[in-house]
């Protein structure tokens, strides 16, 4: 791998960790929320799930969510950038050994 590739994954993990940071404070906070407020809502059904496993639905819709943060066009075009470096290199008289 290139330095810039390890350089895009590192920074594509610290992404992905932040992502995960967020969806779990968005759990919490749904958590503490739904526990605040189940009886002055009446109007909404909270018999479904019980408030963890509603909590954990929501990280995951919103990892889904919020997925959008790591884009899948800067692998590309990282990959369009290596392969337009390639071909000048292989026209570059004065790189030949």
């Amino acid at each position: 791998m290139s330095q810039v590739e390890t350089k895009v994954n590192y920074v594509l993990g610290i992404v992905l960790c932040i992502q995960i940071l967020f969806c779990f404070v968005i759990a919490i906070f749904y958590g503490v929320f739904r526990n605040q407020t189940v009886d002055d809502y009446y109007y909404i059904d909270w018999t479904t799930y019980s408030t963890p496993v509603d909590s954990i639905i929501i990280f995951f819709t919103y990892f889904v969510l919020i997925n959008t943060m790591i884009p899948i066009s800067l692998i590309v075009s990282i990959e369009m950038v290596k392969l337009f470096q390639k071909y000048f290199i292989d026209k570059d008289k004065f790189m030949f050994s």
